[in-house]
């Protein structure tokens, strides 16, 4: 029953446990959950983040050793794709055929840009979140 309870993500960012254990850089819970209670180092919250993007953007060394050496993923990237292209700054309502035809522009030229740039596009690793040199080195080794 408990094991089961490891999986559930909280409802306001989708933590699960472990995320929860790696931000309070509490090494027994650590411990219990990653080795006795084999919980999932590559759970992802609602941002995308692993508990290993959690370790590297905080700084933990230690922590982020310890989800390496248990497996965790450190090329997997999360939902943060830097400024949403579909969203700008709206100027103001136009009414009318005229309005009704900037619109439609508009949401062609997002379509299209977002066509084009689909492929650039990525979120970010652990790698890019690490804060220190200390954190990258423990990612690249």
């Amino acid at each position: 029953m408990i094991n089961c309870l490891l999986f559930i993500q909280d409802g306001n960012s989708g933590r699960t446990c472990l995320h929860h254990a790696v931000q309070t850089s509490n090494f027994s819970i650590l411990g219990y959950l990653i080795t006795d209670a084999e919980a999932d180092i590559h759970a992802i919250n609602f941002a995308g983040d692993t508990p290993l993007h959690i370790a590297s953007g905080l700084d933990y060394v230690a922590v982020a050793s310890l989800l390496i050496a248990a497996g965790a993923d450190v090329t997997c990237q999360n939902y943060d794709f830097g400024e949403d292209i579909s969203e700008g700054e709206a100027e103001g309502e136009s009414s009318g055929e005229e309005g009704e035809k900037e619109e439609e522009e508009t949401q062609e030229a997002v379509k299209q840009v977002a066509k084009d740039e689909e492929e650039e596009l990525s979120g970010k690793t652990p790698m890019d979140l690490a804060k220190s040199e200390r954190v990258r080195e423990v990612i690249l080794y």
